[in-house]
Protein backbone atom coordinates (compact mmCIF):
# COMPACT_ATOMS: atom_id res chain seq x y z
CA UNK A 1 0.00 0.00 0.00
CA UNK A 2 2.85 2.54 -0.75
CA UNK A 3 0.44 4.54 -2.86
CA UNK A 4 -1.88 4.82 -0.17
CA UNK A 5 0.92 6.31 2.80
CA UNK A 6 0.12 9.96 4.29
CA UNK A 7 3.49 10.44 6.26
CA UNK A 8 3.48 13.37 8.57
CA UNK A 9 6.80 15.60 9.35
CA UNK A 10 8.17 16.44 12.48
CA UNK A 11 10.03 19.16 13.38
CA UNK A 12 12.84 17.39 14.57
CA UNK A 13 14.76 20.54 16.73
CA UNK A 14 11.92 22.00 18.34
CA UNK A 15 11.42 18.26 19.41
CA UNK A 16 14.93 17.48 20.64
CA UNK A 17 14.35 20.75 22.97
CA UNK A 18 11.08 20.24 24.33
CA UNK A 19 12.13 16.36 25.02
CA UNK A 20 15.98 17.59 26.43
CA UNK A 21 14.35 20.45 28.66
CA UNK A 22 11.66 17.54 29.78
CA UNK A 23 14.47 15.08 31.03
CA UNK A 24 16.54 17.45 32.48
CA UNK A 25 14.65 19.61 34.37
CA UNK A 26 14.40 17.05 37.52
CA UNK A 27 18.02 16.66 36.99
CA UNK A 28 18.70 20.24 37.08
CA UNK A 29 16.77 21.10 39.80
CA UNK A 30 18.96 19.23 42.95
CA UNK A 31 21.78 20.66 40.64
CA UNK A 32 21.12 23.99 41.24
CA UNK A 33 20.48 23.70 44.83
CA UNK A 34 23.36 21.79 45.36
CA UNK A 35 25.57 24.63 44.17
CA UNK A 36 23.51 27.33 46.03
CA UNK A 37 24.09 25.73 49.05
CA UNK A 38 27.51 25.12 48.70
CA UNK A 39 27.52 28.97 48.02
CA UNK A 40 25.90 29.90 50.76
CA UNK A 41 26.24 27.91 53.46
CA UNK A 42 30.31 28.54 54.25
CA UNK A 43 31.04 25.26 56.08
CA UNK A 44 29.66 23.06 53.40
CA UNK A 45 31.51 23.11 50.00
CA UNK A 46 31.36 21.33 46.97
CA UNK A 47 34.21 18.39 47.65
CA UNK A 48 31.49 17.06 50.32
CA UNK A 49 30.94 13.35 49.36
CA UNK A 50 27.07 14.16 49.23
CA UNK A 51 27.32 17.06 47.15
CA UNK A 52 29.93 15.75 44.61
CA UNK A 53 27.60 12.73 44.38
CA UNK A 54 24.74 14.63 43.55
CA UNK A 55 26.57 17.10 40.80
CA UNK A 56 28.17 13.37 39.72
CA UNK A 57 24.89 11.82 39.22
CA UNK A 58 23.24 14.76 37.64
CA UNK A 59 25.78 15.60 35.14
CA UNK A 60 26.21 12.50 34.02
CA UNK A 61 22.22 12.51 33.66
CA UNK A 62 22.27 15.82 31.99
CA UNK A 63 25.06 14.69 29.49
CA UNK A 64 23.26 11.47 28.86
CA UNK A 65 20.05 13.08 28.04
CA UNK A 66 21.72 15.39 25.80
CA UNK A 67 23.28 12.57 23.77
CA UNK A 68 20.38 10.17 23.48
CA UNK A 69 17.63 12.94 22.49
CA UNK A 70 18.12 13.74 18.91
CA UNK A 71 18.41 9.95 18.28
CA UNK A 72 15.39 9.00 20.32
CA UNK A 73 13.84 11.62 17.54
CA UNK A 74 15.56 9.91 14.70
CA UNK A 75 13.80 6.76 16.09
CA UNK A 76 10.26 8.30 15.95
CA UNK A 77 7.79 8.46 12.72
CA UNK A 78 4.33 8.95 12.18
CA UNK A 79 2.32 7.64 9.16
CA UNK A 80 -1.44 6.84 7.43
CA UNK A 81 -0.69 3.54 5.89
CA UNK A 82 -4.41 2.97 4.01
CA UNK A 83 -6.92 3.08 6.62
CA UNK A 84 -4.07 2.24 9.68
CA UNK A 85 -2.50 4.93 11.61
CA UNK A 86 1.04 4.15 12.24
CA UNK A 87 3.23 5.47 15.46
CA UNK A 88 6.93 3.80 15.55
CA UNK A 89 9.30 5.30 18.35
CA UNK A 90 11.60 3.73 20.83
CA UNK A 91 15.41 3.16 21.18
CA UNK A 92 15.85 0.61 23.69
CA UNK A 93 12.26 -0.74 23.74
CA UNK A 94 10.63 0.37 20.29
CA UNK A 95 7.06 0.37 19.62
CA UNK A 96 5.66 0.12 16.84
CA UNK A 97 1.29 1.23 17.14
CA UNK A 98 -1.24 0.22 14.88
CA UNK A 99 -4.59 2.22 15.15
CA UNK A 100 -7.34 1.20 12.89
CA UNK A 101 -8.54 4.82 11.89
CA UNK A 102 -12.54 3.73 11.91
CA UNK A 103 -11.79 3.08 15.49
CA UNK A 104 -10.47 6.85 16.12
CA UNK A 105 -13.05 9.52 17.44
CA UNK A 106 -11.08 12.13 18.73
CA UNK A 107 -8.37 13.82 18.16
CA UNK A 108 -6.67 16.41 21.45
CA UNK A 109 -4.62 18.31 20.55
CA UNK A 110 -2.24 19.25 24.23
CA UNK A 111 0.43 21.85 24.21
CA UNK A 112 1.77 22.44 28.25
CA UNK A 113 4.40 24.72 29.40
CA UNK A 114 7.12 23.10 28.15
CA UNK A 115 5.27 21.92 24.87
CA UNK A 116 4.81 25.58 24.41
CA UNK A 117 7.79 26.91 24.99
CA UNK A 118 9.62 25.02 22.78
CA UNK A 119 6.96 25.89 19.86
CA UNK A 120 5.24 22.02 19.80
CA UNK A 121 2.03 19.93 20.06
CA UNK A 122 1.07 16.48 20.57
CA UNK A 123 -2.01 15.36 19.53
CA UNK A 124 -3.64 12.27 21.86
CA UNK A 125 -5.24 9.93 19.71
CA UNK A 126 -9.03 8.80 21.26
CA UNK A 127 -10.07 5.72 20.35
CA UNK A 128 -13.86 3.66 20.53
CA UNK A 129 -13.64 1.06 23.18
CA UNK A 130 -10.70 1.52 24.96
CA UNK A 131 -11.12 0.43 28.38
CA UNK A 132 -8.17 2.94 29.78
CA UNK A 133 -8.69 6.73 29.77
CA UNK A 134 -5.17 6.94 28.47
CA UNK A 135 -4.65 8.02 24.82
CA UNK A 136 -4.44 4.96 22.61
CA UNK A 137 -1.28 6.94 20.92
CA UNK A 138 0.35 9.93 21.12
CA UNK A 139 2.00 12.19 18.04
CA UNK A 140 4.45 14.66 19.39
CA UNK A 141 6.21 17.31 17.17
CA UNK A 142 4.57 17.17 14.28
CA UNK A 143 4.85 20.16 11.78
CA UNK A 144 1.45 22.11 11.52
CA UNK A 145 -0.44 19.83 13.95
CA UNK A 146 -3.92 20.89 13.17
CA UNK A 147 -3.13 19.86 9.31
CA UNK A 148 -2.20 16.37 10.57
CA UNK A 149 -5.24 16.55 12.73
CA UNK A 150 -7.41 17.19 10.16
CA UNK A 151 -6.16 14.66 7.82
CA UNK A 152 -6.32 12.04 10.19
CA UNK A 153 -10.00 12.40 10.62
CA UNK A 154 -10.83 13.03 6.55
CA UNK A 155 -9.15 9.83 5.93
CA UNK A 156 -11.02 8.68 8.73
CA UNK A 157 -14.42 9.81 7.79
CA UNK A 158 -13.23 8.45 4.30
CA UNK A 159 -13.07 5.01 5.34
CA UNK A 160 -16.20 5.10 7.83
CA UNK A 161 -18.28 6.43 4.28
CA UNK A 162 -16.35 3.29 2.29
CA UNK A 163 -17.48 1.28 5.11
CA UNK A 164 -21.00 2.27 4.93
CA UNK A 165 -21.34 2.23 1.02
CA UNK A 166 -20.27 -1.60 1.25
CA UNK A 167 -22.90 -2.47 3.39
Amino acid sequence: MAENRTTFAIETSRLVRYLRLRSCLPLLIPLVLTVWIAISAPRLTVTNPWMLSILGIGGIGVAFAVVVTPIQVRAMSYWIDGTTLRIDQGIVVRRCKSIPLDRVTDIEMVQGPLMRVCGIWALQIQTAGSAQQAPEGTIRGVSNPESVRDTIMTIRDQAASKADAAT
